[in-house]
């Protein structure tokens, strides 16, 4: 039999490694007006201290490429998304560097409580290098404990984001499973997971179009044509791993914040062709070619508006995401 020799570009299997956010600017939140209110555990100036400490913990962990020097500062998925990006950027001697972050804030939302866990998200300037704003959530576990980032997504381009209570009155942070919304917080994620592997669904057609997704989409179907005389291509979105963050904006609804693991599938049908994945694939798996097939796993943060459950308007809206591939393996 001839020898099929199939080389997946990097356009096509470096994925979602560029920015989601390259294209026109995104619009900063209104912020509505609201009484001096003292209930904010998180006070403005401690805010910008707590960023000025992130941001000063993300240089010297980016400079050393090392997640341990985050700890102080980062956890959960920020700090697996990070680590991850650090590995990536080790294995392809920087050419694949961790994508910019931005702690200059924009907007700053404290949450309104004095209990534990406590709970902040900033809308941050727009990162070097990018066009779009980052909204960051924190989290502080308990009184002996700083402020750790746990998630960020970039707003995706035009996005119109909705209206935000000030900084100084604070705003209510929501239980993952909160009933005063359209969906529970859970459920947001979780329906948007679905929309991941049903783009032709009513559910994923009533989210719109958001570039994250459609590029999924897009980047499936490529590979699929791609590989058609050797293999095959899918990717699907696992359930949640981890509870989303919420926050009230100023209608009642919410934004939510939470994460999705999702995994590339490349398999080889054809015994002898040649199927060669992309750098920064073959960074973490291996240059040689695929025998069998290859996995990448893949992080999602995504960030969601979720109308009140009185509102009007029913559909919940993406408001920004960041995908960052985890790793990726030979084999089953």
């Amino acid at each position: 039999m001839k020898s099929i020799k199939t080389i997946v570009s990097p356009v096509l299997a470096g994925l979602l490694a560029v920015s989601l956010a390259s294209c026109a600017s995104t619009p900063v939140p209104e912020v509505s007006p609201g009484a001096t209110y003292d209930g904010p555990a998180l006070t403005e100036e401690r805010f910008t201290t707590a960023l000025k400490d992130a941001e000063k913990i993300l240089a010297e962990g980016d400079a050393a490429k090392d997640g341990e020097k985050l700890s102080a500062r980062f956890a959960g998925d920020a700090l697996a998304a990070r680590t991850a990006a650090y590995t990536l950027a080790t294995k392809t001697d920087g050419a694949k560097a961790p994508t910019p972050l931005s702690f200059t804030p924009q907007v700053t939302l404290p949450a309104i409580t004095d209990s534990f866990p406590r709970y902040a998200a900033v809308i941050t300037q727009v990162p070097e290098g990018q066009t779009s704003p980052v909204l960051l959530t924190m989290t502080q576990a308990d009184a002996r404990q700083n402020y750790h980032v746990d998630h960020w997504a970039r707003l995706f381009p035009g996005v119109t984001f909705p209206d935000l209570p000030a900084a100084a009155t604070g705003t209510e942070f929501l239980a993952p499973d909160d009933s005063s919304l359209k969906q529970t917080p859970s459920a947001a994620v979780a329906a948007y997971a679905r929309a991941i592997n049903e783009p032709d669904s009513e559910e994923a057609k009533s989210l719109g179009n958001d570039p994250l997704r459609t590029q999924i989409t897009e980047t499936v179907t490529a590979l699929t044509e791609s590989l058609a005389e050797v293999g095959e291509a899918s990717w699907k979105a696992g359930s949640p791993t981890s509870e989303p963050v919420a926050f009230r904006t100023a209608d009642g609804g919410a934004v939510v914040v939470g994460t999705i693991p999702t995994v590339l599938t490349l398999k080889k049908t054809v015994a002898r062709s040649t199927l060669t994945v992309s750098d920064d694939l073959a960074a973490l798996a291996g240059e040689d070619p695929v025998e069998d097939q290859l996995k990448a796993s893949y992080q999602v943060m995504i960030a969601l508006y979720v109308p009140a459950a009185d509102a009007a308007d029913a559909a919940t809206r993406p408001l920004g995401g960041e995908q960052t591939l985890m790793s990726a393996k030979r084999g089953e």
